[in-house]
């Protein structure tokens, strides 16, 4: 009899979302590239889909095109893709004001059967999209800093002062 072969079988792999093909980098494809990604964005896909649409690898899909978006020859072109399909500063503007101005609807406390004309409902400034909002027009006009590094090499004055309590006088070198 012959003994049986362990179980090799392994399960299967989860399927990623890979590009149909590997980004080349030459000028031609490169441009190509980014028309691909203006594109598939103006289409309403994400960065990270976009890119990989275009053949970036799935894991740094996101931040190439985050680092291709701010390309100001690339900025442009985005600009003049959106504003074809309708998309201008005035509308985008536009759509910022209703966030800014946008309610939440709670319900009402108190008791319906006492008074049936009060409101079921009552409007309340919608908080979080209004610092949403205010993020978002914040980093457009480029006054907002998500992380702020300061390197400061100038030289720190310590002083350093014995303190006694307030019955004692301070000994020799102290100052009071």
């Amino acid at each position: 009899m012959n003994p049986q072969p362990p179980n090799t079988e392994t399960a299967p792999k989860k399927k990623q979302a890979q590009p149909k093909t590997h980004a080349p980098k030459g000028r031609l494809a490169v441009a190509l590239r980014r028309k691909k990604i203006i594109k598939a964005i103006t289409a309403g896909k994400t960065n990270r889909q976009a890119g990989i649409d275009s053949g970036l690898s799935p894991k740094t899909a996101a931040a190439q095109v985050t680092a291709i978006l701010k390309d100001p020859e690339t900025q442009i072109t985005l600009r003049a893709a959106m504003a074809k399909i309708g998309i201008t500063d005035e509308e985008i503007a536009r759509q910022h004001k209703l966030l800014l101005d946008g309610s939440r609807y709670l319900p009402a406390r108190g008791d319906q059967a006492e008074n049936p004309d009060a409101p079921r409902y009552i409007a309340v400034p919608d908080l979080q999209a209004k610092a949403k909002a205010l993020e978002m027009y914040h980093k457009l006009t480029g006054s907002y800093v998500d992380k702020h590094e300061v390197d400061v090499k100038q030289p720190i004055k310590v002083i350093i002062r014995k303190f006694c309590s307030r019955g004692t006088p301070p000994t020799e070198g102290a100052t009071a």
